[in-house]
């Protein structure tokens, strides 16, 4: 059974590049760095589901992440921020923010079976995802050069 809270993530992540550089906040090192919007908070892990780590709103009802692809978590800024260790992000499907599990970082005898293999979020819950450290979503505008 999947350990609760949650267990540190093992020595195999690449954590050579910070995934977030949110001004103000601790930098994380994982590959995808979700930070949720003003007023969210991680649940307390004495709390959380085996499998389920919920993000709780100010506004509107928590929403689950799933807890063996947490590499780390804060809420200390007044806003979740959660780094998954295995998980991408493909854009939007559906108007929702779409990621895949793309491997997982802890063994399979510790997984829970009911594990998700795709997360879809509202992105109004979302300020913004980033991958190893550049922020993809949403995309900012870049200003175009003037044609002559």
């Amino acid at each position: 059974m999947f350990p609760n809270p949650m267990p540190k993530a093992p020595a195999v992540i690449d954590t050579s590049r910070p995934a977030c550089c949110t001004e103000g906040m601790k930098k994380t090192q994982a590959p995808v760095v979700i930070q949720f919007i003003a007023g969210s908070k991680v649940l307390s892990p004495q709390l959380q589901e085996p499998h389920h780590t919920w993000i709780n709103f100010s506004k509107g009802d928590p929403i689950p992440m799933p807890t063996d692809q947490i590499i780390h978590y804060e809420d200390a800024h007044g806003a979740a921020r959660v780094g998954l260790g295995g998980m991408s992000f493909e854009g939007i499907e559906n108007d929702r923010l779409v990621f895949w599990r793309v491997r997982d970082i802890y063994p399979e005898e510790n997984l829970h079976p009911e594990r998700a293999m795709k997360v879809t979020l509202d992105p109004s819950k979302v300020a913004s995802v980033h991958l190893q450290g550049t922020q993809v979503w949403p995309r900012t505008k870049v200003s175009k050069r003037p044609t002559y």
